[in-house]
């Protein structure tokens, strides 16, 4: 298996055009030349000159190095020769080892043309990064130019170049070596009447071009399962007619629960900005409430919320239904997950609309730690922490009979503190706290993920 990478400025395909049907070229080459006063000295040059030609296929190169050429002996390439005499006309045959002038001039860094005309097909898949616009864009331009660099290449070389779709009757064989797997491949078809093929795989960062693997042996059943999985993907080899749908069910309800704790967010946004504890910043041109103008809706939190529900509504039936089918025959599943593409998008937006959101929040420090100072009862939870440290297992009791269904303000909270009988270190510690400085265990969890 030949593995051949390329950059943007395909200096691989140059020689992979050169190199493409190699073997199949003729190995001799025979020219048959009148001889005359002009050309008795130098006919053997002007039959490797002419032979040079023909294997490089484009005189512009020529032309450029012909100095070089007319440096050969044409001797070192010429196989046999001879002459004779034919209505008194001299002729001169001359045969000349194409192979070997061939390979002289590959080694010196000549391209060559298939002498022939021939047919290639050429797959190129384009990596585009969808989250992005402006990436995707650039990634299709790149292979756009790239395909229209392979057109100009092999119209040079006398080659016809084919890009078909990539559809899933492309079977034949690719084998893709890389550092993690070299046993990855993939599978494009010979349905295509060339005399070769290559695939390409291109994205901004990288450009990888493979040649068929020629061993067609296994090619079904273990091709298959190992392009499955080179696309992270598990092949489900034993089914019904119809296929269960099951991992697809499992995808579903991943997305129904990332939907159900994104609405969650959605709604506790919703409730820190109706206590302004959270502020959304004003954007120009904005129209807010139509009864209150001074209001900032909580617009994106609001479609995500909307959003996410129509999403799961439409998901938790694809789950249901997809499951079911009688007699494992019955094609009710075509038209229902027709659907799924309606519930992807609806997620799609309200997590568009939660990045919105987020994007134009901010936190009322003043506000919060105003409501947090208004809250001591928040400091029963160290303090039944301190009673239990001390030997005594009533904490949580007493601080039951203190806080529950009362207003507690800080000097309650102190004279509390005062007269528990804890250690002088621990009375201290619980003494510093206020609402707004105690987290607890907080910042330890947070470190823990």
């Amino acid at each position: 298996m030949i593995r051949l990478i390329f950059s943007f400025k395909i200096f691989f395909l140059l020689s992979f055009f050169s190199n493409l049907s190699l073997s199949a070229l003729p190995d001799k080459h025979e020219f048959l030349i009148e001889m005359n006063k002009q050309n008795e000295t130098s006919f053997l040059n002007q039959a490797l000159q002419n032979s040079i030609l023909k294997i490089l296929g484009s005189y512009d190169t020529y032309s450029k190095k012909e100095n070089f050429f007319n440096t050969l002996n044409p001797k070192d390439f010429i196989d046999e020769f001879g002459s004779y005499n034919e209505n008194d006309s001299y002729f001169s045959k001359i045969i000349i080892d194409a192979s070997s002038l061939r390979n002289f001039l590959v080694k010196n860094g000549f391209d060559i043309s298939s002498e022939i005309k021939s047919d290639l097909v050429g797959w190129i898949l384009c990596d585009a990064d969808l989250d992005s616009l402006d990436l995707y864009q650039r990634t299709r331009q790149k292979c756009e130019q790239i395909k229209n660099n392979l057109k100009n290449i092999s119209r040079e070389r006398n080659t016809d170049l084919f890009f078909p779709m990539l559809d899933s009757e492309d079977l034949i064989s690719f084998k893709i070596q890389n550092e993690e797997n070299e046993l990855d491949f993939v599978y494009l078809s010979d349905r295509y009447k060339a005399d070769s093929f290559f695939y390409c795989r291109l994205s901004l960062e990288y450009e990888n071009c493979y040649l068929p693997d020629k061993n067609l042996s296994d090619r079904k059943l273990n091709f298959s399962k190992k392009f499955i999985r080179s696309m992270g993907l598990e092949p489900n080899l034993i089914t019904t007619q119809i296929e269960p749908h099951d991992s697809i069910i499992e995808s579903y309800h991943n997305i129904l629960r990332i939907n159900s704790i994104l609405t969650d967010l959605c709604q506790d946004m919703w409730l820190y900005i109706s206590r302004s504890i959270v502020k959304q910043k004003k954007l120009a041109g904005e129209i807010g409430s139509s009864t209150m103008p001074h209001k900032i809706n909580p617009i994106q939190f609001e479609n995500a919320e909307g959003n996410f529900g129509i999403s799961n509504a439409i998901l938790e039936f694809l789950a249901r239904k997809l499951a079911i089918s009688r007699m494992q025959r019955d094609l009710t599943d075509s038209t229902t997950i027709r659907n799924q593409g309606v519930a992807l998008a609806h997620s799609y937006i309200s997590l568009i609309s939660i990045a919105s959101g987020l994007g134009r929040i901010d936190i009322d420090l003043e506000k919060t730690e105003k409501e947090l100072n208004d809250h001591w009862e928040v400091l029963t939870e160290p303090m039944q922490t301190a009673i239990r440290k001390s030997g005594k297992e009533s904490g949580y009791e007493q601080m039951m009979d203190l806080s529950r269904g009362k207003k507690i303000d800080e000097s309650m909270i102190k004279d509390v503190i005062d007269k528990l009988k804890i250690s002088d270190e621990d009375k201290k510690s619980l003494l510093k706290l206020s609402p707004s400085s105690y987290t607890g265990l907080a910042e330890k969890l947070t470190d823990l993920l």
